[in-house]
């Protein structure tokens, strides 16, 4: 199951394995229930019309209190991805076609040989599509890439294989850009089952800028795939939006995602966008020592569930901004919640999706 490195099983490794696998249990059969519970109970109309306020920027727990220079959040935009990243939920028919009701028509794209079906990987079945999308500049070839989040067995098991591994893999081991980075065995080898037909959609359809989406699982691979196509590939790729993303790899792998994102000029490179007391975004946990995972980039805090405030929460690299104002100031015994499930007042809760998304055929 893992990779092939031949060590003894000391007592402390067994022991080391058990706990992993403990927490890892605890914290994604919390993801399992919220996320196959389709009953979204606090899911608010997309008709609304919410006024959302930017609270102050939060560092309040840091000796440095000059946090860094960002551009400005735009909720607007934040949406518009929102939609991006449901669309990848929709069978092969729907995506190909771009006929999934109002969440394709809120999510433009290009024309219909301007999308690329990525179909599921053969272990952990995670799919996706690449799509051009407009754009106002001149010969700039924009393409949305976006991975679903969990739908099924397949995709818990790969968010259940919580060890961390060296990435990258096979060929790019080892790589320059990535120096001592680990990450999520299940996340990595779910991306990796994807990763040429990406790269060949992306060929095909000669995109020379890409952004990334999606939510949950589909947030982890969105993130991997965004520093393999920065880093490996060089492509130029705009700020990555995820939504109720976990955390994925070492130190070094946050570090150095900031590092290729930063040479291109992006910033931040990831706008990591917590709804609330969304659970997910807290795991897999931060175990110094034994599972040092951390987040990377610049969190948006959503400080109720009705998604009318917002808190923008710097970090310093891979170590989180731990305000009581932020996504870390919540304590842990309010998990069990419906917040996983919506977003900016949008259901990722699969049952409510329009039939078109649904449907396999016209």
């Amino acid at each position: 199951m893992y990779p092939a490195e031949k060590k003894p099983f000391t007592p402390r490794f067994i022991t080391r394995i058990l706990v992993l696998s403990f927490l890892a249990i605890g914290w994604y059969s919390i993801k399992i229930l919220v996320e196959a519970n389709n009953n979204n109970k606090h899911r608010i109309s997309a008709g609304n019309e919410n006024t959302t306020v930017q609270e102050i920027v939060t560092f309040d727990d840091w000796e440095d209190t000059h946090p860094p220079e960002y551009p400005v959040y735009n909720e607007e935009e934040a949406l518009q991805n929102v939609f991006y990243a449901k669309v990848a939920f929709c069978t092969e028919h729907a995506i190909t076609s771009w006929s999934c009701g109002d969440m394709c028509e809120r999510a433009p794209i290009v024309g219909l040989d301007k999308v690329k079906y990525i179909p599921e990987g053969e272990r952990f079945q995670v799919q996706g599509y690449v799509a051009e999308i407009p754009t106002d500049v001149e010969n700039d070839v924009k393409c949305m890439i976006s991975f679903r989040g969990s739908l099924n067995v397949a995709n818990w098991y790969a968010d259940f294989l919580t060890m961390l591994r060296p990435w990258p893999l096979n060929d790019l081991a080892g790589a320059k850009w990535c120096i001592g980075c680990k990450a999520h065995y299940g996340f990595t080898e779910a991306y990796e089952e994807l990763r040429d037909s990406v790269h060949s959609a992306i060929a095909e359809l000669g995109c020379n800028r890409l952004v990334l989406t999606g939510h949950s699982l589909g947030a982890a691979i969105a993130t991997i795939a965004s520093f393999d196509l920065r880093a490996s590939m060089g492509y130029q790729v705009d700020a990555t939006w995820t939504y109720g993303k976990p955390r994925i790899g070492n130190q070094e792998f946050v570090t150095n995602f900031v590092q290729a994102a930063t040479k291109q000029g992006v910033s931040p490179p990831m706008w990591r966008i917590v709804h609330y007391h969304d659970p997910v975004p807290r795991a897999p946990p931060h175990l110094p020592g034994l599972h040092p995972v951390a987040h990377g980039a610049l969190e948006i805090y959503y400080t109720d569930r009705a998604s009318s405030r917002y808190r923008v929460c710097p970090q310093h690299g891979a170590i989180e901004n731990q305000s009581e104002s932020c996504m870390g100031g919540w304590p842990l015994y309010f998990p069990v919640n419906m917040d996983h499930v919506s977003y900016l007042n949008q259901t990722f809760a699969f049952k409510n999706f329009p039939d078109d998304c649904k449907a396999m055929e016209s």
